[in-house]
């Protein structure tokens, strides 16, 4: 929430920027942390970590695009009867 009131009001919030980074330094943490506890067992692979990353993240995604996708189509269409409703007179 506090990444949509910095982009809707940025004078609220000043300095919004540290927030990214501290959230970089906190992934980065704890990533390095996971891989580190792999690769001293022996058992790190690229394939399984970005595997698990993947199935992570992929569910947000595909709810994401659907969303986008609904409002966009959503909003083509009022702006196409907007369009035909200022324009009665054009043959489309």
């Amino acid at each position: 929430m506090i990444v949509v009131v910095f982009h809707a009001w940025p004078g609220w919030l000043p300095g919004g920027y540290i927030g990214v980074d501290v959230f970089f330094v906190i992934s980065g943490y704890l990533i390095s942390g996971i891989v580190l506890k792999q690769a001293t067992r022996h058992n790190f692979s690229y394939a399984d970590f970005y595997s698990r990353r993947i199935r992570r993240i992929y569910p947000a995604l595909v709810i994401l695009m659907l969303v986008v996708l609904i409002v966009a189509y959503n909003r083509f269409l009022c702006i196409i009867k907007k369009i035909l409703l200022l324009a009665p007179d054009l043959d489309l």
